[in-house]
């Protein structure tokens, strides 16, 4: 899951809202997030609070947006045509500094979609059988992938993140199979969901590429379960897998070569949209839209991944990959979010 970031932000921009004359669009970061008209201008300093953030009742209250929140949640809304995505507010005193966090000032914390466990299924965590890398919101780093710089973007599956594993047990003092939602390692022994990914074919890509690889601990093959019945998009189709990452100890396979390892194991993968130079014109044409995954050709996109051709990290360590959200996926009106 991504980080919870809640700073103290600038006003890039403020544009006429299409449909409402006392209201106006404040850009800040790449979010837009609707205000009243006259009450911000561009250079402000404002707290940015994104969608998916819990505030406690006494900032609600201070703010009086408590009666348009969903159990203390903060959401994405469309409001006359145009999406808001969060609040902003003036900084409290002492913390008027560009970049300064505060979450811990207000006690918030992110809103995490439930994950649904069989009885007995979980296992005790293991050493090396990591949960998969933070996926960030591009609206919260919108600098991160250099214009023109090549990349991959992928649909974003609405499913359940599953990861399968051969990894070294440092209680069996030898490498072993894993199963796991993104979560939570499960029982390898009773039969759940998370089992679908483990099959010969997995099994036997997992292995090569361990044994191929000196003093290896782990290869990790990440992906997403989907299909009708897991979540509110089930894209008229039977449970199914598709990969779309590899990683051996702390390495991540570049695209192309998780890509030909998973076609001659025979393998699915995500599907991709757009592959080539990056810019934010390319990555707005594909994260809305309907899915082509499955059956259902009027089924809405939840988003898109979208990540450098060749694995790389940014200046402050953290590995180069974005997501973004379609829109009408976010103010569905039903929907399901569960691990």
């Amino acid at each position: 899951m991504s980080e919870l970031i809640v700073e103290v932000c600038k006003i890039d921009e403020i544009r006429s809202h299409s449909n409402a004359d006392k209201l106006e669009i404040a850009i800040v970061k790449g979010w837009s997030v609707i205000t009243q008209k006259g009450k911000y201008k561009a250079g402000d300093l404002v707290v940015h609070v994104p969608p998916d953030t819990i505030l406690t009742e006494e900032l609600s209250e201070q703010l009086e947006v408590t009666k348009y929140l969903s159990k203390q949640r903060v959401k994405a809304v469309r409001l006359r045509g145009e999406m808001s995505f969060g609040l902003i507010f003036e900084p409290p005193l002492g913390h008027h500094q560009e970049g300064t966090s505060v979450v811990d000032f207000y006690k918030m914390r992110k809103w995490e979609p439930p994950e649904e466990s069989i009885q007995g299924d979980s296992e005790v965590d293991a050493t090396f059988f990591v949960k998969y890398t933070s996926i960030e919101n591009y609206r919260n780093f919108p600098l991160m992938i250099a214009e023109g710089e090549d990349v991959i973007i992928t649909e974003k599956i609405h499913g359940t993140n599953s990861r399968v594993g051969y990894c070294f047990d440092t209680k069996a003092q030898e490498p072993i199979f894993m199963i796991g939602s993104h979560n939570r390692r499960r029982k390898i022994d009773v039969e759940s969901l998370y089992h679908k990914p483990l099959t010969d074919n997995v099994k036997s890509l997992l292995k090569q590429l361990y044994d191929s690889w000196d003093n290896c601990a782990a290869v990790i093959l990440y992906g997403e379960i989907y299909g009708r019945g897991i979540q509110d998009l089930g894209y008229d189709i039977e449970h199914s897998f598709a990969a779309f990452d590899i990683k051996r100890d702390d390495h991540y396979f570049d695209y192309s070569a998780m890509k030909d390892l998973c076609d001659s194991f025979e393998i699915p993968t995500v599907p991709v949209l757009y592959r080539g130079p990056f810019s934010k014109e390319i990555l707005e044409k594909y994260y809305m839209g309907t899915t082509i995954v499955g059956n259902n050709s009027n089924q809405i996109r939840e988003g898109v991944v979208v990540k450098p051709t060749f694995e790389h990290r940014n200046a402050r360590g953290r590995r180069v990959i974005l997501k973004m959200i379609s829109d009408d996926y976010l103010v569905r009106k039903v929907g399901t979010e569960r691990h």
